[in-house]
């Protein structure tokens, strides 16, 4: 009920709340509305149904449905809900048009994943849904022959976000590398993968600490070379475990065997099952599969 409310004064006021949402609901939509009716009828209903299949990644067509919720369910990962009035206003107007939808969803969760990555504060997310909001209000008609633009990532927001995934990735709060690594596991894995475990943590390949007269020390012996490498996401993994801090350190193989594959050897994770496919991991090789990845 206060969700509902509290993104539907978004969608009217298109700015930052600065009062009760008593007093701004009142000012912002009570006000603009005429009869009750239109209320409930144009407003509450519609956004309310569309909030529900949000939030739950239950969108329903004859096509596209898999690949919207899909998109929905990356969306309900982000740490901030910012986003949603904006998905709310567009699935009430433009449900039935599944191939616009699956289109929108696409670009929103970009839209959404850039913001999140790149740290973002509350006021710069909220002035760039803003932006969308007033187009989709100014341009009602909009389709897939003359779709939104406001959607779309611009260039000084795409070489930002190549920045943040091509940096440390690691030092970013759990939440936010948790996102940036599974959503990338998921695009190895072609979609395929599905992501409930409980329990998710972020490990390294090349350890944090790399004790005098280890393999580690002799493949990486240069250390400013293994501290630029040690956070990007060349040499992170997922994990469906809690971590055990004895076998971080562990050498490439031994660490192979008792820490990222599971008792049949394998690995729930593509990202972890390249791991353990590789046959060593040498700066040479985790700059190649830096480029990869980053691509």
């Amino acid at each position: 009920f206060d969700a509902v409310f509290t993104h539907t004064r978004m969608i009217f006021s298109k700015k930052k709340a600065k009062r009760t949402l008593n007093e701004e609901f009142q000012e912002y939509v009570l006000d603009a509305i005429d009869l009750p009716e239109r209320l409930i009828d144009d407003v509450l209903s519609p956004y309310t149904e569309a909030y529900l299949i949000i939030s739950s990644c239950s969108y329903q067509a004859t096509a596209n449905a898999e690949e919207v919720n899909q998109n929905l369910k990356w969306l309900n990962r982000i740490d901030n809900s910012d986003w949603m009035p904006v998905a709310m206003k567009f699935l009430s107007e433009k449900k039935s048009d599944s191939e616009y939808v699956a289109w929108f969803f696409g670009k929103l969760e970009r839209l959404a994943a850039y913001m999140h990555a790149a740290s973002k504060d509350v006021n710069q997310r909220i002035y760039r849904y803003a932006e969308l909001l007033e187009e989709m209000e100014r341009r009602p008609s909009h389709d897939l022959s003359a779709p939104l633009t406001a959607i779309e990532l611009r260039d000084d927001e795409k070489a930002e976000f190549i920045d943040v995934l091509n940096g440390e990735v690691y030092k970013k709060t759990a939440r936010k590398r948790n996102y940036i690594v599974l959503r990338l596991d998921s695009f190895v894995s072609d979609g395929a993968a599905t992501y409930d475990s409980k329990v998710l943590t972020i490990e390294h390949v090349l350890p944090q600490t790399v004790s005098e007269g280890s393999e580690w020390d002799t493949v990486w012996p240069d250390k400013a070379v293994r501290t630029s490498w040690l956070n990007r996401i060349a040499n992170l993994v997922p994990l469906s475990r809690q971590k055990n801090s004895q076998a971080q350190n562990y050498d490439f193989a031994v660490k192979k065997e008792k820490y990222f594959s599971s008792k049949a050897g394998v690995s729930s994770f593509a990202l972890t099952t390249e791991v353990l496919q590789a046959d060593a991991w040498t700066p040479e090789s985790i700059e190649r599969r830096q480029e990869r990845l980053l691509e």
